[in-house]
């Protein structure tokens, strides 16, 4: 395999040598860039992904969770791989495996390739050599005016960090400018064509042409400036996205390929060429057929992307005769490529041609997640997020295989993903809230308890960041802990909606201190749903849903229940008969193998709950409490029904991302009687977590990966296109929104603060929980076999694999998270 990958290689440019390539080769003269810069083309030709899906928008400074790079899939078949001149670039560049890896730059390409092919191989090799040695195409620029057809966000600043008050805008071009960009760029081509027939002549001395597949490609095209303005990089013009690609293999015969193609498909049709096996999630599909056969028609659209300020992205869509860009902004264009191919007169305000404009839209919305967005929608207005979180909500809800009524929970789920493996960092209110909302493990917040106020120098909010992108926020319920939530700031923030006159409402709200009757800690009102405070919010969430705004919505709903004190209408109650609770089977000395640190606690320490109260002891009673919780869960559930009913009757789903989970889990007796949260152990940490989203893969389907709730906040940025803040410790979960099959987390962190400073951590792996508290303490749960985390093993290291396991779990605690 040998593919040479060309930086602004013109699709029309004079190159003899290239065309007596393509002329014993597979042309294809309608291939695409996903974007017409360097650093994200070159990432989407080497991995198949386009930018949105990679996040990647200017040089890559590291490795995109879970991708795969060609050179490693075919390193991995076996193949010799080498690299010579740029590849992915930026600093990303040296976190590649090669076998081989010559300069980056600043070298004879051609040169080291002809020296490379000399010499002699026993394996396939795999070598891809970057021309970005040629020299500049195009002298730096900005956007110029528009034209009286063209949008104002066709030529918009170039994205990235400003210089200090420094506009990257210049005049339209002149014909002089222009003359001399056309002259660049023929220089460039002949260096090329120089260069690729030494390749080909070295490949001919070594008899390697027969045995080699050769693939030219342009990793983007080259503005000519044809669009009124000096040329720029950054655009969605036909030119700077329209790359040359020829490939020739042996079996493949010449001619042109009527297929449409993007870059991104080489990866897939180079793995099928190789008979490799084929890599998930791919954005690009392989032009294997189109090699075979040259009439078959390949994809119906190229999609392409260019990011604007703030985070916004502009869509392109190129069809065999059309091309149709949308922007944030609302504006358009369209051009017919039969009568206008250089794209002089834009349709899209043209009635005549509405449908086809329709037409166009639907295909930049057909195209895959990835392709045209993590799973919203990446051009026009912001989609809407609506996050959801309840307190104290454990994981036993229908959804889970739990015989609890949740079916509004169900209905999210069977429209989102669910995630069975998502794990709170600390199992405790304002703790887990200030981490997530931050984006901060709790060792940078500090956040150990209730009472520590939750901001903190240099942390930005998460609605803070969606305000300041331009999205109207709201905040209803608990969603920072209640003490401190003047410290945050929204748009409208509303606790207890309705409260003021308190009308109807009946029953006990708080738990008084000192109860002498366990039982006292739930109770049955006769007040309808609407009279309850978290069916007042759910009710006051569904009105801002339904209010006219000019600006994205960003709405946090906090739900109080199921926290302590259980309270909900008694129909509820009613649903649950505690004789028909069955109680988890433990063994009678599960206690003894827990460390004392492991359950430790003071009565006056917040998470404790009952502490110095009487625990729902015996049987009869703990059925009783569990039925009282899951009456609770239930209540909450038909609340946030009224909420999802909102969407549908609004009609909202298509623009709106919407999240549910719990801040931390509970425990309902476990470990011989534990009735709280604050430990850490499986049933207090792993959480409820449900992601819907407009265009997502496969909804209804469950991911096992791992995932922790810090990945909230990189996840919701990626999902509304707008750019995550430096220096958050969470990783975006979308991903796993396009496919669930996908590789999570190697391991998902927990900690508590047992006496300030030590604390104890714990993670969680596919198999395993282990658990090192300050004193030297462990615990080791092997899940797979021991699912309720009953037998601790840690004690047993005389078990060959129980030794390897905990040599690897506690290597893992020392690695960076």
């Amino acid at each position: 395999m040998l593919l040479l990958a060309v930086d602004g290689l013109d699709a029309r440019g004079a190159s003899p040598h290239l065309a007596a390539l393509a002329g014993r080769a597979r042309r294809f003269d309608l291939a695409f860039a996903p974007h017409a810069q360097p650093g994200p083309a070159r990432l989407a030709l080497f991995t198949g992904r386009g930018p949105q899906a990679l996040g990647v928008w200017t040089e890559p400074g590291e490795r995109p969770p879970d991708t795969v790079l060609m050179p490693e899939h075919f390193r991995r078949a076996g193949y010799w791989t080498a690299r010579v001149g740029r590849a992915v670039g930026g600093a990303l560049e040296a976190q590649v495996a090669w076998d081989h890896a010559g300069p980056a730059r600043g070298h004879d390409t051609a040169g080291h390739l002809a020296t490379l092919l000399a010499e002699k191989r026993a394996q396939p090799f795999f070598i891809a050599a970057a021309f970005d040695e040629l020299g500049p195409v195009l002298p730096v620029a900005g956007g110029g005016p528009p034209g009286p057809e063209r949008p104002a966000l066709a030529f918009a600043d170039l994205p990235g960090p400003a210089r200090a008050g420094a506009r990257r805008r210049v005049a339209a071009a002149t014909d002089a400018q222009r003359a001399q960009a056309r002259k660049r760029l023929e220089d460039r081509m002949r260096r090329f064509d120089a260069a690729l027939a030494t390749v080909m002549t070295t490949l001919d001395a070594q008899g390697l042409r027969g045995s080699t597949v050769v693939v030219v490609v342009g990793t983007h095209g080259v503005d000519r400036g044809t669009q009124g303005a000096l040329p720029r990089p950054d655009v969605l013009f036909e030119d700077a996205l329209r790359v040359p690609l020829v490939i020739a293999a042996p079996g493949v015969a010449a001619g042109p390929a009527a297929a449409l193609a993007q870059t991104t498909d080489v990866f897939p049709t180079l793995a099928e060429l190789a008979a490799l096996p084929a890599v998930a999630g791919l954005d690009g599909r392989s032009l294997a057929p189109a090699l075979r056969d040259a009439a078959q028609a390949g994809r119906e659209a190229a999609v392409s992307v260019a990011r604007r300020d703030a985070g916004t992205i502009g869509r392109s869509v190129r069809t065999g005769s059309w091309r149709y860009t949308e922007w944030p902004d609302g504006s358009a264009e369209l051009y017919d490529h039969g009568a206008d191919p250089h794209e002089q007169r834009n349709l899209a305000g043209d009635a005549r041609h509405g449908a086809q404009a329709a037409r166009l839209r639907a295909l930049i919305d057909a195209e895959p997640a990835g392709a045209r967005g993590p799973a919203g929608r990446a051009g026009g207005r912001r989609p809407n997020v609506v996050l959801l979180v309840f307190d104290d909500m454990n994981v036993h809800l229908g959804a889970y295989g739990f015989p609890v009524r949740t079916p509004n929970f169900d209905r999210l789920a069977a429209r989102g993903r669910r995630f069975e493996r998502a794990y709170a960092q600390v199992a405790m209110c304002s703790p887990s809230r200030t981490s997530f909302l931050s984006g901060w493990r709790p060792q940078r917040t500090g956040i150990w308890d209730n009472n520590d106020p939750p901001r903190r120098p240099g942390m930005v909010p998460l609605q803070e960041h969606f305000k300041a992108h331009g999205y109207f926020t709201a905040s209803v319920g608990k969603v920072w802990e209640t003490r401190f939530a003047s410290d945050f700031h929204w748009d409208l923030a509303e606790h207890d909606p309705g409260t003021e006159a308190e009308p109807g409402r009946r029953g006990p709200r708080r738990a008084p201190r000192g109860l002498a009757d366990v039982s006292q800690y739930w109770t049955k009102t006769d007040n309808r749903d609407e009279e309850e405070p978290d069916g007042r919010r759910a009710r006051r969430a569904a009105a801002l849903l339904a209010e006219k705004r000019d600006k994205p919505l960003f709405l946090a709903v906090g739900f109080v229940k199921p926290h302590l004190r259980w309270i909900a209408p008694r129909s509820y109650f009613d649903l649950y008969d505690p004789a028909a609770v069955v109680l988890p089977p433990e063994p009678a000395d599960d206690a003894a193998d827990i460390p004392e640190l492991a359950v430790e606690f003071e009565a006056t320490r917040p998470g404790a709950l009952l502490g110095s109260r009487e625990p729902p002891t015996g049987e009869a009673l703990r059925r009783q409490a569990i039925a009282a919780y899951y009456a609770t869960v239930t209540f909450v559930d038909a609340q946030l029904g009224v909420v999802l009913d909102a969407l549908d009757r609004l009609k909202l789903w298509d623009d709106t991302v919407v999240v549910a989970l719990g801040d931390n889990g509970f425990h309902l007796g476990e470990h011989r009687g534990l009735w709280r949260k604050d430990t850490l152990f499986e049933e207090a940490l792993r959480v409820p977590l449900v992601v819907s989203a407009p265009g997502l893969a496969q909804p209804g389907a469950s991911t096992a990966a791992l995932a922790e709730l810090l990945d909230l906040y990189p996840t919701l940025t990626e999902l509304a296109g707008i750019p995550a803040p430096a220096g958050l410790d969470g990783r975006t979960l979308v991903p796993l929104l396009r496919d669930p099959r996908a590789e999570g987390r190697a391991a998902a962190y927990s900690y508590r603060m047992v006496s300030p400073p030590p604390c104890g951590v714990s993670l969680r792996t596919a198999r395993h929980r282990y658990t090192q508290w300050p004193d030297g303490s462990e615990e080791l749960f092997d899940l797979s076999t021991d699912p309720d985390g009953v037998h601790d093993v840690a004690g047993r290291p005389d078990q060959a694999e129980t030794l390897l396991a905990l040599r690897a779990l506690r290597a893992r605690l020392e690695e960076p998270r």
